[in-house]
């Protein structure tokens, strides 16, 4: 977190013993998708917090991660979870397959996500997927 001259400093204990994967922000908290799962660096905090400590199944490598409003999207290679108020959800997965999943990227209507074998939509609030799969959608494969 910047210090009071603006400045940002790493120091031991906030390091992770794990890969960090992707990043997200959300007001003061930086949100990271780790080999070991999301977990939260919050304002003052000595080391990152698990953003799930009840989602045992949180616990893999989160790839990728983007904000929409007050929710997150995040993505394993072959998940997709988000959270918003204060829990974790699963979303079904589209059809057809995109593949692995790689990136996430919010926005003004929903989440667009890319995988290895193509590119997704995804709207959490209703749930929707609209999956570009087909020759000639997009270029393969998607990075």
């Amino acid at each position: 977190m910047p210090d009071a001259d603006g400045a940002v400093r790493a120091t031991a204990s906030l390091m992770l013993d794990a890969g960090v994967l992707a990043l997200a922000t959300r007001g003061d908290t930086l949100w990271l998708g780790t080999t070991v799962g999301p977990y939260l660096l919050l304002p003052g905090a000595g080391a990152p917090v698990s953003a799930a400590p009840d989602h045992p199944g949180l616990a893999i490598p989160i790839v990728a991660m983007a904000f929409k409003s007050d929710t997150l999207l995040a993505a394993t290679d072959s998940r997709l979870v988000w959270w918003a108020a204060g829990a974790w959800h699963e979303a079904a997965p589209p059809t057809p397959s995109i593949g692995q999943f790689t990136t996430v990227v919010a926005d003004a209507a929903g989440f667009w996500v890319a995988g290895t074998q193509g590119l997704g939509f995804y709207q959490p609030a209703r749930p929707a997927w609209l999956a570009l799969t087909a020759a000639g959608d997009v270029p393969q494969p998607v990075r």
